[in-house]
């Protein structure tokens, strides 16, 4: 029986869940018939665990209140209880979960030292009360991570930790829960347990997608969809999908959330998942109307809002450049939108449903670039203390997204040419080349042909990215979309900072119209935000004269040094060390940012 127990476990740790289920129904027949009703009990007990790792919450139910009621060993009685009350909890019996988890704790009483079972009725009662009470729900998850520790049961730890993410992030406590969140993830890389594992990155990137982290949020999610997709879990599946599904909306990639609701909507219908169906259906439509709207007016592409001729015609020839698996080389200046219309490009492809990753060249020092992008193996360099595949790998069968190219090292250029050539790379420390299927989209803002003149770009390079380019107009040549994109801004950071929108006079849309936007749509973007949260009154217009930036230079100064600090590295964390970006997002000059960094790593 021990050997049979230590198989189902390991079984459900690799997400085997329907070998660990036949396991567990085989079982609890053959000591049942021998009537060994307590082990007859704790089998059909590991029935129900599977089926509510497969999502089959009333079938778990049932085998577990058939379990309680066999089971003449008080203490697995309880267990079988707290499963049943679980169950009944998902299939929305409330008042009978809360019954039978009461029974439950009059049995837990008798078992005051026991760590394990008390541990396992603080992990349910802190799912019961999560609707009702997330404040207690909170406690009684970090007491069921305590008892679960304190029993040495380890591989259960993970649960209740990865409920008190959730719960954390329900009362807006976002930090606390992602720190509990990579808590569970590490005890994971010890413990592992796919079930566990793709809950964890659902909720993660749930946690991620509040925050505006969306990127990292998108990964997470995808990783979720696909392992619970492996351990048959069709419920959970759904609801990552409709996590995913709401993730793109807020990114405005509007067919991308379509694909996952009208996903999550088909399996619901194939599972026979009501309470699911209806949430999909609901969420398909809504998006479905989004995406109508959005694709009858000739001023939306995939989030990228337009009515000037000179978007017209670069969104024509972007529709051109999608349906070739071609490389393309996106020109224009800083906060011209690059990324989006990468993402555009995507999403009209045939990849679409595969992985786009983005990369930005200039974020990290040149001597990590390499290793970042085509991975490298484990001791290949003194910090390499694990392999790592690499961001073209991440992009297998999709595309990968490579911001500011411009200032890749030569080295790096020519591994990246050899790629380009030949679809092979070979991570850092590797003895042979891998075979990657990528499609490559760069971008820059530099004038690639004057850097390759002056010896600062490889010829070879540019003329492999050369072929296909697509040049986006600054703001300044297309200024009649400078009401639009300021009137969708309003709306969209409105509604996210629960303001009132604001109302653009007349004269207020005119002198938009005559700035410059040296920073572009980026630099509209952050006017709007501070206009929105701070009213007109507060935010000093922009100058319409040569040279000027979105935030007067005397705002900046009549900050603390400790605030421009605080402000500077949060800018860059959010840029990912992007000097222009984190310069556009605070209404500064790169140079600015550059001086006040050499100042914080001198004071190191």
């Amino acid at each position: 029986m021990e050997d049979q127990r230590l198989v189902h476990e390991k079984l459900i740790a690799v997400g085997d869940i329907q070998t660990a289920y036949n396991i567990a129904c085989n079982a609890a027949q053959f000591y049942e018939e021998r009537e060994d009703l307590k082990r007859a009990g704790m089998w059909l007990q590991d029935s129900a665990r599977c089926l509510y790792f497969q999502g089959k919450d009333k079938q778990a139910a049932f085998v577990a209140e058939r379990a309680a009621r066999i089971q003449p060993d008080s203490y697995h009685q309880a267990r079988s209880l707290i499963l049943t009350a679980e169950g009944y909890f998902s299939s929305a019996r409330y008042s009978d979960s809360f019954n039978l988890l009461s029974r439950a704790e009059e049995i837990c009483r008798y078992y005051q030292m026991d760590a394990f079972l008390n541990a396992v009725f603080y992990s349910c009662r802190s799912i019961l009360l999560m609707k009702i009470d997330v404040q207690q729900a909170i406690v009684d998850a970090e007491k069921a991570a305590e008892l679960f520790i304190k029993s040495g049961a380890l591989e259960r730890v993970a649960n209740p930790m990865n409920n008190l993410g959730y719960f954390l992030s329900l009362v807006g406590r976002h930090k606390d829960a992602e720190r509990h969140l990579l808590a569970v993830i590490e005890i994971l890389h010890k413990t592992p347990n796919r079930p566990v594992e793709a809950s964890v990155y659902d909720s993660l990137g749930c946690v991620y997608t509040m925050t505006g982290r969306y990127n990292e949020a998108e990964k997470l999610l995808r990783e979720s969809v696909n392992l619970f997709g492996g351990i048959t879990n069709k419920a959970e599946m759904i609801a990552s999908l409709l996590n995913l599904s709401n993730l793109h909306e807020r990114m405005r990639l509007y067919t991308e959330a379509r694909l996952d609701a009208d996903r999550a909507l088909k399996i619901a219908a194939q599972e026979k998942l009501e309470p699911l169906w209806l949430e999909a259906k609901k969420q398909s439509l809504s998006i479905k109307s989004l995406v109508t709207r959005h694709s009858s007016s000739p001023r939306s592409f995939h989030g990228i809002i337009y009515s000037s001729s000179s978007m017209h015609n670069a969104m024509a020839r972007l529709k051109n450049i999608a349906g070739t698996d071609e490389t393309v080389l996106l020109l224009g200046e800083t906060g011209t939108g690059k990324e989006l219309a990468a993402r555009a490009i995507h999403l009209e492809s045939r990849r679409r449903l595969a992985p786009f990753v983005p990369f930005n060249c200039s974020a990290l020092s040149r001597d990590l670039v390499e290793s970042r992008l085509f991975g490298h193996r484990k001791g290949s360099f003194t910090s390499a203390d694990c392999d790592h595949a690499g961001v073209i790998r991440a992009a297998e069968g999709g595309t990968l997204f490579l911001d500011e190219i411009g200032d890749l090292s030569p080295e790096t250029q020519g591994a990246l040419l050899r790629f380009l050539q030949s679809g092979e790379i070979q991570p850092v420390g590797a003895n042979r080349p891998v075979n990657v299927d990528v499609r490559v989209i760069a971008a820059t803002n530099r004038d690639l042909a004057k850097e390759y003149r002056e010896g600062r770009f490889r010829p070879d390079l540019y003329h492999r990215l050369n072929g296909i380019t697509l040049r986006l107009p600054p703001l300044r040549f297309r200024r009649e979309d400078i009401p639009i994109l300021a009137r969708h801004f309003a709306v969209v950071y409105s509604e996210r900072y629960s303001k009132p929108e604001p109302e653009l006079s007349k004269s207020e849309i005119s002198h938009l119209m005559e700035y410059e936007w040296p920073g572009n749509i980026r630099e509209l973007e952050s006017h709007i935000k501070r206009r929105i949260l701070f009213g007109a009154e507060m935010v000093e217009p922009v100058e319409t004269g040569e040279g000027s930036c979105e935030m007067p230079v005397q705002m900046w100064r009549r900050l603390s040094e400790s605030e421009k600090r605080r402000r500077m590295i949060e800018a860059l964390e959010r840029s990912r060390g992007n000097l222009t970006r984190a310069a556009a997002q605070l209404g500064i000059s790169r140079r600015t940012v550059q001086k006040l960094q050499r100042r914080i790593e001198q004071d190191r």
